[in-house]
């Protein structure tokens, strides 16, 4: 029989099997089981380390084959499109799936071996194309997406940075991947995420760390980072993550994107792994306890009396601070406190969205050094040295609605967008931006790119005008920017 102690080292190494956990016992038996364990997870490890290296040979090869049969495509070009004209060319023919999908693969090669972003290519993407090249129908027809790695997606594992997930496949397709693969659209990625899918750093023991293509020492948030990544790089167009405490919102705030949360169960969980239902439901593996009844009992009565703060108010919706900037790697054991701003709103069940509205200055890292932080918080004194070294990248905001408002949401996204490009490059009396006279390139290094990914975002946006007409008895957009006032008490 092995210990109960050794059994808790053997849980513990599961989940993080590059830490050998160092045992001394009488027992030899424990022993020659933990060194089974042992093997047998490093064994898995380098199996799925081989198989992620020959999907990326096979993607490699499959581009290279169709540049030397197409040499004439501009794969820059395609690249710069926003989704909806990407997904007219589609329609009319002017472009095919096949030129879209393999520029969009080569792209994502390449970021990925700058930042450490794919956890799998899904070389079925290649057949998929010519299962759906007679019917050009769905929204999303011909449009490469990428999947966060815990969406299942049929033949492929969802590890999520935990060992024990390694040799396991999955045998269905997740909700949301079906609805897409249904729309149209071809999963062609998978992306990495923080260990367990708990962390607002992208980082685990499986794929170790993806960095900001922005900037390598920065992070490029959690726990859906690798999507992130690959979007700030250029390598992906429209992606699915998770957002249990501001995922989605803190990758778009650190990686210059837009992204939305939207009200819980919009969206299917059904495939979808890691403590995603049970904590946004307060549901418990272990039964349902009192101390977790009464907490979820508590929840829902903050929820009533902040709507109905919100309804007295007379607010439509509210323009709010997200973390941010993107945090240097090394400084992510930051107190869970720093979610604050973004987790309030998975508590409360709104939609919530994120957009960048400027980028850091010189000026503002000057600033920064005479923060000293509120209440004399430990965390607040982190995030100082967090945040600092940002100059150049992006700074955004989040757009929050009432729950299923996600059209309110993402036309208030919208407004919010256009009105930053509208001031971003205006020019002050001297004739100088503030970029200039601060000393700093107008365009950081990855900041074509972000603008590209923002003007991508925002042309998918749906117009107030086309809303039915149950959208059209709320309130008008004027109204709305009057009353975009946030009171102190709420």
């Amino acid at each position: 029989m092995i210990c109960e102690k050794v059994k808790q080292l053997l849980s513990a190494f599961r989940d993080n099997p590059c830490s050998i956990p160092i045992l001394v016992c009488s027992s030899t038996a424990a022993l020659k089981a933990l060194a089974w364990a042992v093997r047998k997870l490093m064994k898995r490890k380098f199996v799925r380390a081989k198989h992620h290296a020959e999907a990326l040979e096979q993607m490699e090869k499959a581009v290279q084959q169709f540049k030397k049969e197409n040499p004439d495509v501009q794969t820059s070009h395609i690249l710069s499109l926003p989704l909806t004209e990407l997904v007219e060319k589609l329609r009319e023919g002017s472009l095919s799936p096949e030129t879209i999908l393999y520029s969009y693969i080569e792209k994502a090669l390449e970021v990925n071996q700058e930042v450490n972003c794919v956890t799998a290519f899904i070389p079925s993407c290649l057949h998929h194309i010519q299962e759906m090249r007679n019917q050009k129908k769905g929204l999303l027809y011909g449009v490469p997406i990428s999947i966060k790695d815990h969406v299942a997606c049929k033949g492929y594992g969802c590890i999520c940075g935990s060992g024990p997930k390694l040799s396991l496949l999955e045998q269905e397709e997740s909700v949301l991947v079906r609805v897409l693969r249904s729309q149209g659209a071809i999963p062609f990625v998978k992306t990495n995420t923080a260990q367990c899918v708990i962390n607002y750093d992208c980082s685990n023991a499986i794929y170790g760390q993806t960095l900001n293509p922005l900037n390598h020492k920065k992070s490029p948030g959690g726990c859906s980072g690798g999507e992130g990544a690959l979007f700030a790089g250029g390598g992906s167009i429209l992606g699915i993550g998770l957002d249990i405490g501001g995922s989605i919102r803190l990758l778009s705030s650190f990686c210059g994107l837009c992204g939305l949360k939207p009200t819980s169960d919009r969206l299917s969980y059904w495939g979808v792994s890691g403590p995603v239902h049970r904590l946004q439901t307060g549901e418990s593996d272990s039964g349902s306890s009192k101390e977790l009844a009464d907490l979820h009992a508590a929840m829902m009565v903050y929820r009533w009396e902040f709507i109905t703060r919100w309804k007295n108010l007379d607010l439509d919706v509210i323009l709010c601070p997200v973390l941010g900037p993107a945090f240097t790697l090394g400084y992510l054991e930051t107190n869970l406190d720093s979610l604050s701003s973004t987790m309030l709103y998975n508590i409360l069940n709104f939609p919530a969205g994120v957009v960048s509205v400027a980028l850091v200055t010189e000026a503002d890292e000057e600033q920064l050094q005479l923060y000293s932080g509120y209440l004399d918080e430990p965390w607040d004194k982190k995030l100082r040295k967090a945040v600092e070294g940002a100059v150049g990248l992006p700074v955004a905001v989040q757009c929050v609605a009432l729950p299923w408002q996600e059209e309110l949401c993402l036309r208030f996204m919208k407004e919010v967008e256009r009105l930053t490009c509208e001031k971003k490059w205006t020019t002050d009396a001297s004739g100088a931006n503030a970029a200039q006279r601060h000393g700093l390139n107008q365009t950081p290094p990855g900041a074509a790119s972000v603008a590209q990914q923002s003007q991508k975002s925002s042309s998918t946006l749906p117009d107030v005008s086309s809303m039915t007409s149950k959208a059209e008895e709320g309130p008008t957009l004027q109204r709305t920017a009057l009353q975009i006032t946030i009171a102190e008490d709420l």
